[in-house]
């Protein structure tokens, strides 16, 4: 064993101080790693669970972004679904495209003023955007993931802002069946996906 100052011998001896020197991030062979490892890397152990919030349904915009607010709360929290777009329905700039009422439709008939829904982080998103919205999942009792619901009626496209999520292989196989079949959008708009 090295000398160790008297003080720090326990510590050291706590700590697994060895002969053989480790490199700072590297876990000495007997330990084992700590390292947390990317969720889109392979590991021998499942991830943790995503925090979980339970809020409820206090308005719906368009196909991709919805309001709610969380039990105990009187602020009401702007939300853009994680992992998708729909066409605009209220942007100034753009006008309303087409797909883009039928999106808000369907969002607005999955998720009715009140609704309770479950908003899921994703550990490998931001947790808003640059106006303020919260970025999440949005999770029903009765239909699951909002985003694979859109995805798979075609009245939705995988978005990618700066990396891609947890959920994203498994939003573009829903993506690629959906635009094969010409579900929804990609049969009805020459623009979408575009």
């Amino acid at each position: 064993m090295p000398r160790c100052v008297p003080l720090l011998a326990t510590l050291a001896l706590i700590a697994g101080c060895t002969d053989t020197p480790t490199k700072p991030d590297t876990p000495s062979p007997s330990t084992p790693s700590t390292t947390s490892i990317s969720p889109t890397v392979g590991t021998s152990e499942p991830p943790a669970p995503a925090p979980t919030r339970k809020a409820a349904v206090v308005y719906v915009s368009d196909g991709d972004t919805i309001g709610v607010r969380f039990q105990g709360e009187e602020r009401v929290r702007p939300v853009r679904l994680l992992g998708i777009d729909t066409p605009e329905t209220k942007d100034p700039d753009t006008g309303v495209e087409c797909g883009g009422p039928a999106a808000s439709r369907a969002v607005t008939r999955a998720l009715p003023r009140g609704a309770a829904v479950t908003l899921v982080t994703d550990p490998t998103e931001d947790k808003s955007d640059k106006f303020g919205r919260l970025l999440r999942y949005v999770e029903t009792t009765d239909q699951g993931d909002l985003a694979l619901v859109l995805l798979r009626r075609g009245l939705a496209r995988v978005y990618v802002y700066n990396r891609e999520g947890v959920r994203f292989g498994r939003y573009r196989e829903v993506e690629n069946a959906a635009r094969r079949a010409n579900s929804g959008s990609w049969g009805k708009c020459p623009d979408f996906g575009d």
